[in-house]
């Protein structure tokens, strides 16, 4: 039995200014991170590190915004 398995993570994400509700940017991102699925450590593990790609991702994004 092949214990290996990958935790992945799509999202559909927009960044929407306040004042008018203008999209600034949407996106869709993906994320994969291989797991032993016999180790709820490991999925803990890799949801983690998936959630914490879309969250750079998403600040490097931010960040673009405010210095262009």
């Amino acid at each position: 039995m092949n214990s290996q398995s990958a935790v992945i993570l799509v999202a559909l994400w927009q960044i929407v200014r306040e004042e008018d509700k203008a999209s600034l940017l949407m996106k869709r991102s993906e994320f994969m991170e291989r797991v032993n699925a016999e180790r709820y450590e490991s999925i803990v593990a890799g949801m983690s590190k998936v959630n914490a790609d879309l969250s750079r991702e998403i600040g490097r994004a931010l960040n673009s915004l405010t210095h262009d």
